[in-house]
């Protein structure tokens, strides 16, 4: 029997890809690879060492599994071309939370969590 709510999910990645993601550049060690992600946010909130509460917002990309030759961990870079500028984001996440998370039911997609660490 086919699982419908699979098929739909992966029909529904495509489309996210196709008709709202841009073009990045994954870099991790000396490699690189061009990707299609579609950007997003996380908002994380935790008590620090004095008992304040912080928030922070990461920028996150979502990217297929099947895109990237490596699992994403902390330090990786993702490249993001706007305009004349490029903006590069570090991969992780505040606090010792995980840097990132499957979206999705199917493991299908990354959800990364990066922050913005300079422009070229």
């Amino acid at each position: 029997m086919t699982d419908v709510l699979k098929t739909r999910t992966e029909w529904l990645a495509g489309q996210r890809k196709g008709f709202v993601g841009g073009a990045v550049t994954y870099h991790y060690g000396a490699s690189s690879v061009a990707v299609t992600a579609t950007p997003g946010h996380t908002n994380f909130r935790f008590v620090d060492e004095y008992g304040r509460t912080v928030r922070v917002e990461s920028r996150d990309y979502l990217i297929n599994v099947a895109d990237l030759p490596v699992e994403p961990e902390r330090g990786h870079q993702i490249k993001e071309a706007q305009g004349g500028t490029t903006y590069v984001y570090e991969v992780l996440a505040p606090n010792d939370e995980p840097a990132w998370r499957f979206s999705g039911h199917y493991r299908t997609v990354y959800r990364i969590h990066t922050k913005l660490v300079d422009t070229e």
